[in-house]
């Protein structure tokens, strides 16, 4: 994949979008591993503005499963 063009937005925008980076196998993982996560935390929406009083927050991922990391670092990791 000729990353060139996203390097460019990157410098011009300040961001880009990469599509179909991770296969969506990986993406469904990812989401199941989350929501265990999720739940296993008790996470509920806050009430405050800062948050949202509709979404959840989940502010650190490092206790998702290493097996579902290592899937996403294969593809985007050194």
């Amino acid at each position: 994949m000729d990353l060139t063009p996203h390097l460019e937005q990157l410098k011009t925008d300040g961001y880009t979008i990469v599509e179909r980076l991770i296969d969506p196998n990986t993406i469904d993982a990812l989401l199941d591993a989350v929501r265990v996560l999720e739940a296993s935390l008790k996470n509920a929406p806050s009430n405050n503005r800062f948050e949202g009083n509709r979404t959840t927050r989940t502010y650190n991922l490092c206790p998702l499963p290493s097996r579902t990391w290592q899937r996403l670092q294969t593809r985007c990791g050194p």
